[in-house]
């Protein structure tokens, strides 16, 4: 180092190098930090090993304590075998049962749990209509011979019963259209109903269409005396009007 210095040269790069060269020798006190590093860990490894071996025994105590405790489930040997052969009996299967499990698959599971959901819901909504009808002013004819009645829809209000002046009619001249045509004909004299809001009157059709079993219906009545008015309904309440109408 003196004679590098005498010469202006480098001596070291680093300092490092003396270090890894073993040119410069430090001194080292014991214990270093390797070895408290391998102290702590030969302690902690004693003492988990301890501690297995303590929970170990402590286990053993446990399950001979749930072993002794434990209720004892009787048992007994089995019948003597009397070692004879008998015929197994044939499972006879009937037609019916041998049909649905060789030719009903998911397949027409699925087909028939779809029918039945449409039908549901074709039952529903078929109730909804009606209650929906139901909450709104319907104007009917009625006829009836006493015996049987038939009421037919006339015309439906947008608005309640007590937004409408409705005048006392007469129906006369009552007819059904002859096949294959289902038309119901009436005359109502004096039949207005008037918007109390917009003071419009309502026109009142005279002839309405009917089903082929209501047609048949209406003649047994037509052949008799009967009695012919009008009626409102109002959630599923209704008026009548002029209830001293007859016709023969």
């Amino acid at each position: 180092m003196s004679a590098a210095a005498r010469n202006d040269s480098l001596i070291f790069k680093s300092l490092t190098e003396p270090l890894l060269y073993g040119q410069n020798k430090l001194q080292s006190e014991w214990p270093d930090l390797n070895a408290i590093l391998i102290f702590v860990a030969l302690g902690i490894a004693s003492v988990t090993f301890l501690f297995f071996i303590f929970m170990f025994l402590k286990f053993r105590r446990m399950a001979t304590a749930i072993l002794v405790l434990q209720q004892i489930v009787k048992s007994k040997s089995d019948s003597i075998p009397s070692f004879i052969y008998h015929t197994p009996a044939p499972n006879d299967i009937s037609v019916i049962e041998k049909f649905i499990t060789s030719e009903f698959t998911w397949l027409h599971a699925s087909v028939i749990l779809s029918c039945l959901v449409l039908v549901l819901l074709s039952v529903l909504v078929y109730f909804l209509y009606r209650q929906r009808n139901s909450k709104c002013t319907r104007v009917y004819l009625e006829i009836t011979s006493g015996g049987d009645c038939v009421t037919i829809p006339i015309i439906s209000l947008s608005l309640c019963p007590s937004y409408y002046n409705i005048s006392t009619p007469s129906v006369e001249n009552i007819t059904v259209s002859a096949l294959p045509h289902c038309i119901l004909f009436f005359l109502c004299s004096s039949f207005v109903i008037t918007n109390r809001l917009t003071m419009k009157t309502v026109q009142i059709p005279d002839s309405v269409s009917i089903g082929y079993f209501t047609r048949r219906r209406l003649n047994k009545i037509l052949m008799q005396s009967f009695n012919a008015y009008v009626l409102v309904t109002h959630q599923r309440f209704a008026t009548v009007f002029n209830p001293a109408s007859f016709s023969t």
